[in-house]
């Protein structure tokens, strides 16, 4: 066999290796979440009716938040206006959980909650509101399941980080939002495996056959 020959099946051999790689890194690189830090429920709960209002407002959000100051609110407005203290509270324990206190005594009537959130997976902001009304005569309904027994902590802020995530302490929950890698993908493994094996045997035949070039 030739130089030239041999020269040309080692190049085929390293574009397709080449290829098989690429398809490979694709399939298994880290995927960097999309969506925000949204509403996933409350207490009380939206459009719920509820014969006294609780002590706080809870809200679980769908990825979890970043402290910064200002960032993660929760306002509830009723008849009376302003409804709660003024200090929402992100869980330590749980960073999806934002906490605000409500005033006593709040009378019957409609309530808007309004609120912003910081994604510590994305930096992205988000916002919204919902309605709960209070009504005496309302049945007293079942209270949810507790979601934690510690403390919530008091602070809010943390040093920005150079990336979109919140450092070490924001681990991501990448079975639910999908903000980490998955694990290694099957087909791409078969993919990869099917290429280099094709162009495997191509070479071989290559090799094997007689050289159209030779004396």
């Amino acid at each position: 066999m030739t130089t030239t020959r041999k020269g040309l099946v080692i190049r085929s051999l390293v574009s397709v290796a080449s290829v098989a790689a690429i398809l490979v890194i694709a399939a298994t690189a880290p995927r960097v979440a999309e969506a925000h830090a949204e509403l996933e429920r409350a207490n009380p709960a939206p459009d719920s009716v509820i014969p006294t209002a609780p002590d706080t407002l809870e809200i679980w959000f769908t990825q979890e938040l970043f402290r910064r100051e200002g960032a993660n609110t929760i306002v509830v407005e009723g008849p009376d206006g302003r409804s709660d203290d003024g200090t929402p509270v992100i869980d330590s324990t749980d960073r999806e959980h934002l906490t605000v206190g409500l005033l006593p005594d709040l009378p019957a009537g409609e309530y808007r909650v309004s609120w912003t959130s910081l994604s510590a997976i994305d930096g992205d902001a988000a916002e919204g509101s919902f309605v709960f009304t209070i009504d005496p005569t309302a049945p007293d309904p079942t209270p949810p399941p507790a979601e934690t027994t510690e403390t919530p902590e008091a602070s809010l802020t943390e040093s920005p980080p150079a990336s979109a995530t919140a450092g070490p302490e924001a681990t991501t929950t990448a079975s639910s939002d999908g903000a980490d890698g998955a694990s290694f993908p099957m087909w791409a493994l078969i993919a990869a495996a099917s290429i280099l094996g094709s162009a495997g045997l191509g070479a071989w035949a290559l090799l094997r056959s007689p050289a159209a070039d030779e004396a």
